[in-house]
Formats: structure tokens, sequence, C-alpha cells
């Protein structure tokens, strides 16, 4: 194990500069917007889906009424429990 926490710090950087210059939010709805967008950039990145696109999908979904889209990655394993 690496005894420095660089990939750590790398990966809060721009989002620890983006909340130091960004002036605070004005609103909860602000706050949170702030608070998870990092979360989104990462999550597309390490999975290679495009930001931009994540977004364009998840504010239709949520104009339309439909079920926002998700980066969670869930794996359903499928076995033979012996019985039929």
């Amino acid at each position: 194990m690496p005894t420095v926490n660089n990939t750590a710090e790398r990966n809060i950087r721009l989002a620890a500069l983006w909340r130091k210059t960004g002036f605070g939010a004005q609103s909860e709805r602000g706050r949170q917007f702030v608070e998870r967008m990092p979360t989104v950039r990462a999550s597309c990145r390490l999975r290679g889906v495009s930001v931009v696109e994540f977004a364009r999908n998840a504010v239709a979904a949520g104009r339309n009424g439909d079920v926002a889209p998700s980066l969670l990655v869930i794996i359903f394993a499928q076995y033979d429990s012996g019985y039929s």
C-alpha cells in the first residue's frame, strides 16, 4: 500500500477548487448541486460516460416525469440453486 494518498487527493482537488472559487451556494438546491456534481463527474469518468449526456438525460427524465438515469452498476448473479 502506498504511503501517500495522491490518487484520492487528485480525485477531490477539482471539487475542492470549485467550492473554493464558487462563492458558495445561495440556496438549498444550489448547495445540493455543488455537493453532488463532483460525484457525478467522477462516476461518469470512471464509467466512460459523457457527463453532459448524463446530465441531459437526467434533466429530460425529470421534466418528463420519467425515472432518472443511474450511475450505479447493478449485477444480478444468476445461479442454479439445484431445485427444479
